[in-house]
């Protein structure tokens, strides 16, 4: 009697754990079935460097349409916005997102993207682009999980710069009495270098033999002049300013 009873105790402790190896694998299932398909939005961005050495530029692009795409694609529609889709009577995932329901959810600005810097970069830089993603409200209204580890980018492909000092073609002339001189500032050369971009005497007038001008080239621009010159003569200035002492007056 006793023996029987062990062995019904056995088969019952065997089907309690042949089913807890079924629940096991049926939740498995279910999950593998129903977990956020991954997308590394990194695969999306691209970025390119241009310009000179020392003055260049980061410029970020993403694919917004293959992203919209393939986000499309690995998209699980929540209750929301499936029935937005039903009343436009859309069936396909990519129709829909067409038609922008997305934004209904506010997609766009749930995933953004940051520079540490972008301009005045040299060959060797480094450059991060980091990511600001509301994971958790994509994956429980999209079923899908995002993926956007910050990048580090080694700034290269910048051209070299050549420098020019403007006031090699510059003529200073002083002329007047002591105390009342005057100074003339006359370019020596017609290259275009020189076409619109004037210099300029922090004092120009009442001057003493001995005193103390500072010239200035391009003062308009400020600190766009180098990259201006850069980006149409090739050149960069250097220097920009040049003291003169006042001589020769009467």
């Amino acid at each position: 009697m006793a023996e029987n009873e062990q062995k019904k105790g056995s088969k019952k402790f065997i089907i309690i754990a042949i089913l807890v190896v079924i629940a096991a694998v049926a939740g498995g299932v279910f999950y593998f079935l129903n977990a956020p398909k991954k997308m590394n939005i990194n695969d999306y961005v691209t970025v390119e460097f241009s310009g000179y050495d020392s003055m260049g530029t980061a410029t970020v692009t993403f694919d917004n349409d293959e992203f919209l795409y393939d986000f499309s694609q690995n998209a699980k529609l929540d209750s929301k916005i499936q029935r937005e889709a039903d009343k436009l009577g859309l069936t396909d995932t990519q129709d829909i997102f067409k038609e922008g329901l997305f934004a209904d959810l506010d997609l766009q600005s749930r995933i953004t993207y940051e520079l540490n810097t972008s301009t005045d970069l040299s060959n060797g830089d480094e450059v991060v682009l980091s990511w600001s993603i509301d994971e958790d409200y994509i994956a429980e209204h999209y079923g899908i999980k995002l993926e956007a580890d910050a990048q580090e980018l080694s700034v290269v492909g910048l051209e070299d710069v050549v420098t020019f000092n403007p006031f090699d073609d510059l003529k200073v002339t002083f002329s007047g009495n002591d105390g009342e001189g005057v100074v003339e500032l006359e370019i020596t050369s017609d290259d275009d270098i020189y076409e619109g971009i004037t210099f300029r005497a922090d004092t120009s007038s009442g001057l003493s033999n001995g005193d103390k001008i500072t010239v200035t080239y391009g003062p308009n621009f400020g600190e766009d002049l180098q990259a201006y010159c850069a980006q149409n003569y090739g050149m960069i200035p250097d220097p920009v300013t040049q003291e003169y002492e006042v001589t020769g007056l009467k």
